[in-house]
């Protein structure tokens, strides 16, 4: 649910909204996979505007599955989730028993989310006097690893999930070859969109425990950090520097397991330039030259 009091959305966020607002059929094949729930058959998902708000939260987003005559069978309500926010717990029981009543048709909940931490906060139940309220989750455990070609060409968009999902695991680069392999079968921007937010949620684990180690300093009191693990204070003059240390190891480890994984031969000369590049920009470019590629000259420029 987003926040009306404040208009600022992690990139991230915002990506995996509009992911599953370009394709409802996601949220329909992810909770086709979980026991207890029943997918009416014969019926067409769209995403909707929210009409009812629970201030001051609104729903991500919003899909409807249509029988053949218009009339809603059964709601879905996405919810990309990166952190645990305690206030949202009750806000999306209350939003299940009102758009179930709304729309007269069961309601389900899905919390989609690459944090195991989130996704087991998520799944909890909701107690509120002698009611319980359970929500559907996809986390890491749920959404599938997706490395086969053929499967991911048949799901594109799922294999983008699994590789925000899975990236950082130990063959996350198999699922991430997989996912910017079909990426082409979609349109351009959208191609691209996902394909950024894929290789930024390869860094994001890097950074934030870079950041979370740098808060057991005793002597560094005073500087704040955001949801996300970004320091807010003295980012600029001593933090920037040592995040982009960070992002460009990152990186150049990419860059060169996605140039193994695609069969572009990196000479030891060209290895120690990626290794000793220290400009985060250019080697995410390097890396993007290498999703299409079929050799170093093309790549490197050389």
């Amino acid at each position: 649910m987003q926040n009306r009091g404040s208009m600022h959305q992690s990139d991230e966020h915002a990506v995996l909204v509009e992911l599953f607002r370009r394709h409802p059929g996601l949220a329909v094949a992810l909770v086709e996979r979980m026991p207890g729930v029943t997918i009416p058959s014969g019926c067409r998902p769209c995403a909707v505007d929210a009409v009812v708000e629970l201030d001051p939260l609104v729903p991500d987003v919003i899909i409807e599955l249509h029988d053949a005559d218009g009339k809603p069978r059964l709601t879905i309500i996405v919810e990309a989730q990166r952190s645990i926010k305690k206030a949202k717990r009750r806000a999306w029981a209350a939003c299940v028993w009102n758009e179930g009543y709304r729309r007269d048709c069961d309601c389900h909940i899905l919390v989609v989310t690459t944090s195991r931490r989130v996704a087991a906060w998520a799944a909890a139940p909701i107690h509120c006097g002698a009611s319980v309220t359970r929500l559907l989750v996809a986390g890491p455990d749920q959404i599938p690893v997706i490395t086969d070609l053929d499967v991911a060409r048949a799901n594109p968009e799922l294999a983008v999930l699994s590789a925000s999902a899975h990236c950082n695991d130990p063959d996350g680069y198999l699922v991430v070859h997989a996912a910017l392999a079909v990426l082409g079968d979609l349109p351009p921007a959208e191609a691209r969109m996902y394909s950024h937010y894929i290789h930024r949620t390869l860094v994001t684990e890097a950074v934030r425990k870079f950041s979370e180690d740098l808060m057991q300093f005793n002597d560094l009191p005073e500087w704040k950090f955001d949801e996300n693990g970004m320091p807010l204070s003295g980012y600029e003059v001593i933090l920037k520097p040592m995040i982009n240390r960070a992002l460009v190891e990152e990186r150049s480890t990419t860059l060169l397991r996605l140039a193994q994984l695609r069969g572009i031969e990196v000479s030891e000369d060209l290895r120690e330039r990626i290794l000793t590049c220290d400009d985060a920009a250019l080697l995410m470019t390097w890396i993007e030259r290498a999703w299409t590629a079929s050799s170093a000259d093309e790549v490197f420029c050389v």
